[in-house]
């Protein structure tokens, strides 16, 4: 494939060129904090392609005269503990890059099978649906994506698994041609690690 690069569009495919590496940086701040026993809140900002680097491996040019765009995301999200037993966690997430935007938001039930803060023993089971909105490169494409998710966390081990189910334009127009647009689906397995304990006074 011979894809043009766009500074607008999030997701490219082609590196044609040997130009292959550039210099690049991004920076974020997070805030966390759990103002009542029940209830916990965080948010986030990160900003990215700070060096505004040339690129040209996306192109079929061998000088490099893409600029990339600021990229920034924005994203928060609450945890409530209804009970012993259950959780619920309600999120979002924004980004923008030049003319791109793209919109998550969601909601986690987690159910407690282990909670033993005695023993600092927890496993709990997380189910949680989240959706995907936005439009990439000068709004030509506009995508919607509904994701389940399913994960367990045992102590500080956890798995996940999500699956996109595709339900943009995109997928109608490969129905319509007599294909099939292929969905994507992502496991992740976390190791948690444990930091320096506060030192008493």
């Amino acid at each position: 494939t011979d894809l043009t690069y766009d500074k607008n569009s999030f997701y490219h495919e082609n590196i044609i060129t040997s130009q292959k590496t550039y210099f690049n940086f991004s920076a974020g701040l997070f805030f966390n904090t759990k103002p009542l026993k029940w209830l916990n809140f965080y948010a986030g900002y990160s900003m990215f392609n700070i060096a505004r680097p040339k690129v040209s491996f996306l192109t079929s040019t061998s000088t490099a005269t893409s600029q990339l765009s600021f990229r920034h995301v924005v994203h928060g999200g609450f945890e409530f503990d209804l009970n012993k037993r259950l959780v619920l966690i309600p999120g979002f997430l924004y980004q923008n890059m030049g003319k791109a935007n793209e919109a998550n938001a969601g909601i986690t039930l987690g159910i407690h099978f282990i909670n033993d803060p005695e023993k600092d023993k927890k496993g709990t089971i997380f189910i949680g649906l989240w959706n995907r909105m936005g439009n990439n490169v000068n709004t030509a494409f506009n995508y919607r994506n509904l994701t389940p998710k399913i994960g367990v966390e045992y102590q500080r081990f956890r798995v996940g698994f999500a699956y996109d189910l595709d339900f943009s334009n995109m997928n109608k127009d490969a129905k319509a041609a007599g294909g099939k647009m292929p969905m994507a689906y992502e496991l992740a397995i976390t190791y948690i690690g444990l930091g320096s304990k506060p030192l008493k006074e």
